[in-house]
């Protein structure tokens, strides 16, 4: 995730230093891009994968149902996760706005960051080990899945259900970093004023994120009681 980040602030930083030069742009950009897009996808399905082990494990330690912290995990994560737009937006407005330097400055900054956090990732540690004994369906979700277990979830009726929950969700941050941006916020109170608004955009992500996340945590227990309850009665 990091390092797709930093090299798409690179390729930003090749077009910020040949401005004139529309060739390059394309060169670099679109093979960029597509590098972005590809990785995405597969750290994407990485990372909730391994936030589901660690979720898991942390039930486990608790000695708590194995679903009980997979919100919590979520949350904290996208929190996390949603803190970037607002550093990254505040030091976009600073040195653009107040320090008035040029941008060439700022995809270096975003370059070293990137790269980073790409180093931090590495630190990670391995949890191809996870044990799961009181959820046996679970254990199933959270070990290593084969191509073929891949595709089993999308032939299932709730991947359907979800599907226009994620195109709604592309839809939205679209809009949100590409037309909000420039045809409201530029308009109305400049372009060296976009990081802040979108830094508070951020800021109500991350406790949105985290909020929900417990939340989910909360309720999905409640309906776990519930339906268990029910098939009791129903087997007596």
């Amino acid at each position: 995730m990091f390092l797709d980040s930093a090299l798409f602030a690179f390729a930003n930083l090749v077009v910020a230093l040949n401005p004139t030069n529309q060739t390059l742009h394309w060169i670099v950009m679109l093979p960029a891009a597509f590098l972005e897009g590809v990785a995405a996808s597969v750290l994407w399905i990485a990372q909730a994968t391994y936030l589901t082990q660690l979720s898991v494990l942390y039930a486990e330690f608790k000695h708590e149902p194995v679903v009980s912290s997979m919100g919590l995990f979520n949350g904290v994560f996208y929190s996390i996760f949603r803190m970037s737009a607002i550093s990254g937006n505040l030091i976009s407005s600073l040195v653009l706005g107040y320090f008035v330097w040029p941008a060439e400055s700022l995809f270096v900054m975003y370059t070293v960051i990137g790269l980073s956090g790409a180093a931090l990732m590495l630190m990670l540690p391995s949890t191809t080990k996870v044990s799961v004994t009181n959820d046996t369906e679970l254990a199933k979700l959270v070990q290593t899945p084969s191509v073929a277990q891949g595709n089993e979830p999308s032939r299932r009726g709730r991947m359907v259900v979800l599907a226009p929950v994620f195109v709604l969700n592309g839809l939205q941050q679209g809009f949100a970093t590409g037309e909000f941006t420039s045809n409201f916020i530029r308009e109305s109170v400049g372009g060296a004023s976009i990081g802040y608004v979108m830094a508070l955009y951020g800021g109500c992500n991350v406790v949105s994120s985290y909020g929900f996340g417990k939340l989910a945590d909360k309720y999905e227990y409640v309906l776990t009681v519930h339906r268990r309850f029910f098939m009791t009665l129903n087997h007596i």
